[in-house]
Formats: structure tokens, C-alpha cells, sequence
């Protein structure tokens, strides 16, 4: 890990290790979802400007903020396997903040 350039400094080695503590299935937590990361050859520079990513199907209608939200806290109680307070640390919030969102989609 000393020799990784981390691009994203210190905020993506805190993904990284919310990423591995969401993956792990031991009691140990396993070096993999580390050495996937540092094993592709992502430059240690700024992207190209000119090479961007199309996050959404032009031809169709952004989702809305509220689409958006819903979609990320999926994801993260995905990752997550269902537990609130490791999904609100890899979301950024609070877990009764995300406990309070769960609760108003349910509604």
C-alpha cells in the first residue's frame, strides 16, 4: 500500500477500507479488495479531461435528486448487507439520518 500513489488521497483510502469492511466475510479483514484496486493500472496523474465517462443515457431524462438519493442508499445497504451503520459511514451521513430515510420510502 506504500507504493500506491492514491489519487484520491485520503478520501479514497477511507472508500477503500469502508469497501473492504463491507465485503469482508471473516473475522479478518482480507487484503483482496486492496490489492484489486492498487492492481489496475490507474495513473497517479489527474484524468484527461477529454476522456469522460457518460454516467447517464443521453436520450433519456436525468433522474431526479430524489431518484438519485433512493438509488445511492440502495447501493450502500447493498454493500452494506443490510447493516444501517456501515451504510451511512460508506454514504457520509448519519445512521439515523439513513434510518430516518429507509423509514419515509417505506411510508
Amino acid at each position: 500500500m506504500a507504493n500506491y500513489a492514491f489519487p484520491g488521497n485520503v478520501r479514497e483510502l477511507r472508500a477503500l477500507a469502508y469497501d473492504a469492511m463491507s465485503q469482508h466475510r471473516s473475522k479478518m479483514l482480507s487484503m483482496e479488495v486492496f490489492r484489486r484496486v492498487m492492481n489496475q493500472d490507474i495513473p497517479a496523474t489527474e484524468p484527461d479531461p477529454d476522456a469522460s465517462t457518460i454516467l447517464f443515457n443521453p436520450d433519456q431524462p436525468l433522474p431526479t435528486l430524489q431518484e438519485a438519493g433512493e438509488l445511492l442508499i440502495a447501493a450502500a445497504m447493498e454493500r452494506a448487507q443490510g447493516n444501517q451503520s456501515l451504510a451511512s459511514r460508506l454514504l457520509g451521513i448519519s445512521q439515523p439520518a439513513l434510518s430516518k430515510r429507509l423509514n419515509k420510502k417505506q411510508l
